[in-house]
């Protein structure tokens, strides 16, 4: 499943816009798992029936090479994610800055999950871990807590440091869709 992600704020008294639709998200390394079953797989009845138990069994407990991928990609990721909001804190004008986040899932046959979340970066000890805080939730709850996710924030936020600078405000809001 994919999702699309649109940035908008003021860098330096300039707009600051991005958009990109069909970002990859945590399932890709799901697909990786299947392809590789089914390359080696035998081509009679038994030998489907045996990986199909296998597949469940895999997803009731985990621990394959494709579920290891993804925690590893994750992690990176969300470290990533840390260092850049760190590096926005280090802004002269970070105090009166701000990041809010923005999240929707659509449903066909039921209502939208919605979910926001906002960090100010008036100091604290740790803006990268306070900034992952305030937005978890609404990741979680509209089921965008993933690497994929975490990758396309660290991409609008390295272009984002990249047009503040060390002498702008940070003012960035970041909306999420799956």
């Amino acid at each position: 499943m994919s999702f699309s992600i649109f940035a908008s704020g003021a860098a330096n008294g300039k707009n600051f816009h991005y958009y990109r639709e069909d970002c990859i998200d945590g399932d890709d390394f799901e697909i990786l798992d299947l392809v590789s079953t089914l390359t080696t797989l035998e081509q009679t009845i038994e030998a489907v029936a045996q990986a199909t138990t296998e597949k469940i069994i895999s997803k009731l407990i985990p621990g394959s090479a494709p579920d290891g991928m993804g925690t590893i990609a994750f992690l990176e990721f969300l470290h990533t994610l840390k260092d850049q909001i760190d590096s926005l804190a280090m802004c002269d004008d970070s105090a009166n800055g701000r990041i809010s986040v923005f999240t929707k899932q659509k449903h066909t046959f039921w209502a939208d999950d919605l979910g926001n979340g906002t960090y100010y970066f008036s100091p604290g000890t740790d803006p990268g871990t306070e900034f992952v805080k305030a937005i978890g939730a609404s990741l979680e709850k509209t089921d965008m807590n993933n690497w994929g996710v975490l990758r396309a924030m660290v991409i609008v936020l390295t272009l984002y440091s990249d047009a503040v600078g060390q002498s702008g405000k940070p003012m960035l809001t970041i909306q999420l869709e799956k």
